[in-house]
């Protein structure tokens, strides 16, 4: 049988953060050595399995901040200009860089989407003071935020709060994520963390004002694997209940995993869903 997967997730070698999020999914996740010679060696078999696997899209992230490694994303980018592509990123770099220089890159280099991981401190005051969202779309491409639920997140935790800051700010895309811990976690201190600073109570309060507010509102579309796109107010709007892939079905994945060591996998955690 041909595997399907929704989109094709590409892991940049890892050279490090520029932020040290205590919650940090990646962190948790199973190392991997890097070797980038291999990925280039296998960049096109991966595209040839994802074409047969019906990928709708191409994701760019890493185990440490992808922009720190912007020669790398270069490289492997002109790959897979035929997919919309968007870059996961905690957005700092492209908060300072002059001039626009790196959004800039990322627009000719084909990006369509910057995904911003958030939490309170980033979103409600560093971002909007540097206007990255603004610049985002001026260069063409358009933004998501991903708020991360802490207990930390009080100053904005109202959904229409976080919506009127998305069209304040011409942001398109909005997704609540709660933050757990995989089953698998390979990193006991950031797990115990997770277990004493996250609020599931928050993130439901959060999900409960927006169910509210979108009784009216209609599903756009809805992902394969649940999770449903609404449209309220003219912001594309979802929410997650985990933060990482660990099981699919039999030949139906979420995302098929280019990883740093230059190997193909369908799980973040596991060594045994390797593909080539």
């Amino acid at each position: 049988m041909t595997i399907k997967a929704q989109n094709l997730t590409i892991s940049i070698p890892n050279k490090g953060c520029d932020k040290n999020c205590p919650y940090c999914i990646s962190r948790m996740t199973m190392a991997q050595d890097t070797n980038f010679d291999l990925m280039l060696r296998n960049v096109k078999k991966v595209c040839t399995l994802a074409r047969a696997a019906e990928v709708q899209s191409v994701l760019f992230t890493g185990k440490g901040e992808p922009m720190l490694n912007y020669d790398n994303i270069c490289a492997l980018s002109p790959y897979f200009k035929d997919w919309p592509m968007e870059i996961q990123t905690n957005g700092l770099m492209l908060a300072t860089s002059y001039e626009n220089i790196l959004i800039e890159r990322l627009f000719e280099w084909g990006f369509d989407i910057i995904a911003v991981s958030v939490d309170q401190d980033s979103l409600f005051n560093f971002f909007e003071e540097k206007d990255l969202f603004k610049r985002i779309k001026k260069n063409g491409m358009n933004s998501r935020i991903t708020v991360n639920v802490t207990k930390d997140l009080d100053r904005y935790s109202n959904f229409e709060n976080l919506i009127d800051y998305c069209k304040k700010n011409q942001v398109a895309q909005l997704t609540i994520r709660k933050i757990v811990a995989p089953d698998n976690y390979h990193n006991s201190e950031v797990a115990a963390w997770i277990q004493a600073n996250t609020s599931d109570e928050q993130y439901k309060q959060l999900i409960y004002q927006a169910i509210a507010a979108m009784r009216d509102a209609k599903p756009i579309r809805r992902l394969n694997h649940g999770m449903i796109i609404y449209d309220y107010k003219d912001v594309s709007f979802t929410h997650s209940d985990y933060c990482i892939q660990e099981e699919s079905q039999e030949t139906d994945t979420r995302s098929l995993i280019f990883q740093e060591n230059g190997h193909l996998y369908t799980h973040w955690n596991s060594e045994a869903s390797i593909l080539f």
